[in-house]
């Protein structure tokens, strides 16, 4: 068997096995049925739905229609041999959101002036703003908040921000359901799949996904990841 044929095989033999590990399969299910099973839970197996069938396809046709032990009918091009093994190395080992998106997440307490927050605007550009009250995470404030409140105080001509407190602004944000907390355990792919599905499930759109050691709301900030970060994910 050449090269090219046993580093498919490889590959091949570890995705198989991985999938019968993650659905908890102890039977035998044919490679198709465990992709189906598997696409629901898993984005990266959705995304290479169609792939891994045609591998199926070409491994039945290596291990089946063999003629002789060092003869095999279809060699697999190197291309092919390429592909499987980047979706093996994402499926056995996805990038990760920590370290990914590892950063300094700058948050704000409920009660500081919104002046703070349009001083963070001016100098950084941020467009999500975390706002916590006794250290309990409340609300992701957004420009379309600060602005559905600028808009709503339109006809004041002059107004003092630093006495506008941020408790008097998050109440123009039209969606508080607008983040997902995630735990650092999760790949790249999982919280592509909350931006791409959210907006099905609550109509509305997902501004940030922030990051924590599990998950908790209420744990210090690790990281963010945002919707530019999201589109940027292959």
């Amino acid at each position: 068997m050449g090269e090219n044929a046993d580093r498919f095989l490889a590959a091949f033999n570890s995705i198989e096995k991985a999938l019968k590990d993650q659905l908890n399969m102890h039977r035998h299910f044919s490679f198709s049925r465990m992709i189906d099973g598997a696409k629901k839970k898993h984005p990266l197996i959705a995304k290479y739905e169609m792939d891994l069938k045609k591998f199926a396809e070409l491994r039945n046709v290596i291990v089946h229609e063999q003629t002789a032990p060092d003869f095999v009918i279809a060699e697999p091009h190197r291309e092919v041999v390429q592909m499987i093994e980047k979706v093996h190395r994402e499926l056995i080992s996805p990038e990760m959101v920590i370290p990914k998106y590892k950063r300094q997440v700058k948050t704000f307490n409920i009660d500081d002036p919104l002046e703070t927050v349009l001083g963070t605007i001016e100098r950084h550009a941020y467009t999500q703003f975390p706002i916590y009250e006794n250290g309990k995470f409340k609300c992701l404030l957004t420009n379309y908040g600060i602005t559905a409140w600028l808009a709503h105080h339109r006809d004041q001509f002059a107004f003092e921000v630093d006495k506008v407190k941020l408790s008097d602004v998050i109440i123009y944000e039209k969606h508080m359901n607008n983040v997902k907390f995630v735990c650092v355990n999760k790949s790249i792919y999982d919280v592509k799949e909350l931006f791409l599905h959210h907006i099905d499930k609550k109509v509305t759109r997902l501004e940030a996904v922030l990051i924590t050691e599990n998950g908790n709301p209420n744990d210090p900030l690790l990281g963010i990841v945002t919707p530019f970060d999201a589109i940027r994910i292959p």
